[in-house]
């Protein structure tokens, strides 16, 4: 919150220290009265922030009075949306829309004003409606009010956006009865309410035992039982924010080609062939699209057959291997619209440790010993997929990434002395010199905090 209050007041200081829209404004507002505006506008941010919304609206308005900045507009929409006021927020985020900026405006205020089309658009397809028909209209001059409001005449049959919550209907004509109907409207509802008017009793006299016809039934036609009033809904429409922090997950299966083979011109890989990984990265999103993070991953990979080994030995040992890999590494990557589907772009640069673990069985010794040969090295990697947002926080992303690079250390850890090439597992003497390549089918998930 410290970060944002800080933007808040740096907008502020720039439009009221060097003007970045009206020419208007600039000259007609004193130091003082800027001075006073960014005192006003500050302690209403705290008060919206703590759920003040009608405290925040005040001063907000009196911030904009002394001076104009599509910022404050954007707020003062904001406290109206809470307090159920959902029309004139509407007309308060078109006001900051339509605010002229100079082209040197601070970013602030050009998010400001994208932030109020987006939140306006989002508001208005929750807006309720309210059409009130009248019959019979022929010969008759109609008044009619919403909650004291007068409308035209020519606005009977329209649907006028209103306010949530209980709206008060007023109906008259010359020579007919007055009707009042209360009609409660809730969040995206469109009504329509039917009167029928009903003509005046006439005052004439009426001869002692003539029989009188009592006057129709006034009727109205609501769509449905008033429903018990409840409190309207604050808008809460999301918004991106230039900077976030995304959390993600990914698992897929991987195919790895090349790298260290085994010696006497068998041509067998150690690695190689299909397999799985599961990785966790975080990242910085900045400038919205952009994304630095880190990852780290992990899965399992083909090792070599055992009979291939075994050749190597003496018929009274054997063989089990199992093989794995682990990567860690920085991502720069590309989200064209964090927003909607949209293509991502990456490019990495990290270290992989694949790991071939051989277990060494001599029947004679009755003994077994647990070799771990660990082959690392730089690699690189390039990736492409689809983001696709779920919600407002969460998005996922099928994607496919290249990796290449070299594994050109080796270091070996063991129960016993790790045996030379001629004694154990011989390597091909350019070993430290293949290179590997490896392609990816990754499916993530990732959620994002905005700050």
């Amino acid at each position: 919150m410290r970060h944002l209050r800080a933007r808040l007041l740096t907008a502020f200081l720039l439009v009221t220290s060097v003007g970045t829209f009206s020419p208007r404004a600039r000259a007609e507002a004193t130091e003082a009265e800027k001075r006073t505006a960014r005192d006003l506008f500050l302690e209403a941010y705290k008060g919206q922030q703590a759920g003040r919304y009608a405290e925040a609206l005040e001063k907000f308005e009196k911030s904009l009075s002394l001076f104009q900045a599509p910022t404050t507009l954007y707020r003062i929409a904001q406290c109206q949306a809470a307090l159920g006021k959902w029309v004139e927020a509407a007309e308060s985020y078109r006001s900051a829309e339509s605010m002229p900026l100079a082209e040197n405006a601070s970013s602030a205020f050009r998010d400001a004003q994208a932030n109020a089309a987006t939140e306006r658009a989002t508001l208005e397809a929750r807006t309720p409606t309210l059409t009130v028909e009248v019959a019979p209209r022929e010969g008759a001059t109609v008044t009619w009010s919403i909650d004291g409001e007068a409308f035209k005449t020519g606005l009977l049959g329209t649907a006028i956006k209103m306010n949530p919550g209980s709206r008060r209907i007023q109906v008259s004509a010359q020579g007919y009865e007055p009707v009042e109907q209360t009609v409660v409207l809730k969040d995206r509802e469109r009504r329509t309410v039917r009167i029928a008017l009903v003509a005046q009793a006439s005052l004439s006299v009426t001869p002692p035992g003539a029989h009188v016809e009592p006057p129709p039934r006034q009727e109205t036609l609501p769509d449905a039982p008033a429903p018990v009033p409840t409190k309207p809904e604050p808008a809460s429409p999301g918004k991106l924010t230039s900077t976030g922090l995304l959390l993600g997950i990914r698992g897929g299966g991987m195919y790895l080609n090349g790298g260290p083979s085994l010696a006497r011109g068998t041509g067998d890989g150690l690695f190689g062939g299909f397999g799985g990984i599961v990785a966790g990265e975080i990242g910085l999103r900045f400038a919205k699209v952009v994304v630095i993070s880190a990852y780290l991953d992990g899965g399992g990979l083909r090792a070599p057959e055992a009979g291939a080994l075994e050749a190597f030995a003496n018929q009274n040992v054997s063989f089990t291997t199992t093989a794995k890999t682990l990567g860690f590494g920085f991502m720069l990557s590309l989200i064209a619209n964090p927003q909607r589907p949209a293509f991502y772009f990456e490019l990495g640069a990290g270290s992989r440790r694949n790991t071939l673990t051989v277990s060494r069985f001599d029947s004679d010794a009755g003994a077994q010993t647990d070799f771990n040969y660990q082959f690392t090295g730089p690699e690189g990697t390039i990736g492409a997929g689809a983001w696709i947002p779920v919600g407002r926080s969460f998005a996922v992303l099928p994607k496919l990434s290249f990796s290449a690079g070299v594994l050109n250390q080796l270091e070996c850890t063991s129960t016993a002395a790790c045996p030379t090439d001629e004694d154990f597992i011989p390597l091909g003497d350019v070993w430290h010199k293949s290179p590997h390549t490896t392609v990816m089918l990754n499916f993530a998930g990732f959620y994002t905090l905005n700050f």
